[in-house]
C-alpha cells in the first residue's frame, strides 16, 4: 500500500519504492543488512569479503524489485580483476537473498577491510551479469564492462548497456567495529522516459558527491535522504517486500540430485561405504546425504 513519504523512517531488511509525479522519476530503495549478516557467518568470510557480498545482495535486491513472481529470481554476478575475484548474488520475488564471493579470506585487506576504496576490493575493471529465470527456464539475460570496478558502476552500466535505462545508482555496505557488517543498504533513482531532465540531473550531482554515501548511514529519515537528492515532496511510497537470507538447497534436493548422476558415478561413490559430502557454495551449508547403490535408487 502506498504510504505517504514523511511516515516512514529509513527501512530495514526490505525493499521500498517511490514515484514523485511532479518530475515522473522513480526510486528503490533496500536494506539488506540482516540477510548478510547471515551470509557472512555462514560462509565464515572475512570483513572485506563480507562488505563485497554485502553490496551484491543489496544490488540483486533493488534489480528484484521489478517482479512480485515469488518463484522469479534475479541473479547478479561482478567479476573483477581486484582480490574479491567474483560476487554472485541471487534475490527472488519473495525476497529470499543468498550468494558467494570466489575469495572468502582475504589476508592483505581483512586487517583494513573498515577503510577500503572500491579500487582496493574490486581493482580497476571487470564485468557485470544480470540472469531472470524461473524454475527452468532463464527470462532475460544482459551484461556490460565495468570500466571502474565497483557494485554502483556495475548496476549503472547494466542498465545503460542492456536496457538504455536513464538510471542513477547509490550501494554501500559498512564494516563495523567489531569487523562484521554493519549496514548494508542501496537505492537507485531512474528517470522514467518522460521524466525532468533538469530534476535528474540534480540526483546525479547529488549522487556524484563523496559524501553521498552518508546518505545510507542510517542517521537520516526516508524522507530527508529524498530532499538531500534533490527529489520534490510529493513521493508515494510503497514497501514491496522484506528481504531475508534464505536458500533453495535441503537434504531432499541434495539427495535428489544424486539420484541423477549416472549410475557409474552412483556405484562409485556408494561403493566407498560412506556418505557423500556436498556443499551448497550459494549458502555455505554442508550436507552429509547416504548413496544408494543403483539397483536402491527410487525411480
Amino acid at each position: 500500500m502506498p504510504t505517504p513519504l514523511p511516515a516512514l523512517l529509513l527501512p530495514t531488511d526490505r525493499i521500498v519504492a517511490a514515484r514523485f509525479p511532479s518530475v515522473n522519476l522513480a526510486l528503490t530503495y533496500a536494506d539488506a543488512t540482516r540477510a548478510a549478516r547471515g551470509l557472512e557467518a555462514s560462509h565464515l568470510s572475512g570483513p572485506a569479503s563480507s562488505r563485497a557480498l554485502a553490496e551484491g545482495l543489496v544490488a540483486a535486491a533493488l534489480l528484484s524489485a521489478e517482479t512480485d513472481d515469488p518463484d522469479e529470481a534475479v541473479s547478479f554476478q561482478l567479476n573483477v580483476h581486484g582480490p574479491v575475484g567474483t560476487v554472485f548474488a541471487e534475490a527472488t520475488g519473495a525476497g529470499h537473498l543468498r550468494g558467494y564471493t570466489k575469495a572468502k579470506i582475504i589476508d592483505d585487506l581483512d586487517a583494513r577491510a573498515r577503510d577500503l576504496s572500491d579500487a582496493d576490493l574490486y581493482g580497476p575493471s571487470g564485468a557485470v551479469q544480470v540472469i531472470r529465470s524461473v524454475p527452468g527456464k532463464i527470462l532475460s539475460s544482459g551484461g556490460a564492462a565495468v570500466p571502474s570496478a565497483s557494485v554502483s558502476h556495475a548496476l549503472a552500466a547494466y542498465h545503460s548497456a542492456s536496457l538504455q535505462r536513464r538510471s542513477a545508482f547509490l550501494v554501500s555496505a559498512t564494516i563495523g567495529a567489531d569487523f562484521t557488517v554493519a549496514a548494508a543498504r542501496g537505492l537507485f533513482v531512474e528517470r522514467m522516459p518522460d521524466g525532468n531532465v533538469p530534476a535528474f540531473v540534480a540526483v546525479l550531482e547529488a549522487l556524484a558527491s563523496p559524501k553521498a554515501v552518508e546518505l545510507l548511514d542510517g542517521s537520516l529519515p526516508l524522507a530527508a535522504v529524498c530532499a538531500a537528492l534533490h527529489l520534490p515532496p510529493d513521493g508515494v511510497f510503497t514497501e514491496l517486500r522484506p528481504l531475508e537470507f534464505r536458500c533453495r538447497c535441503s537434504p531432499e534436493r541434495v539427495a535428489a540430485t544424486l539420484a541423477a548422476l549416472p549410475e557409474a558415478d552412483r556405484a562409485a561413490l556408494a561403493a566407498e561405504g560412506r556418505p557423500a559430502h556436498v556443499h551448497c557454495h550459494l549458502c555455505g551449508r554442508d550436507y552429509s546425504v547416504d548413496v544408494p547403490p543403483p539397483s536402491q535408487t527410487p525411480q
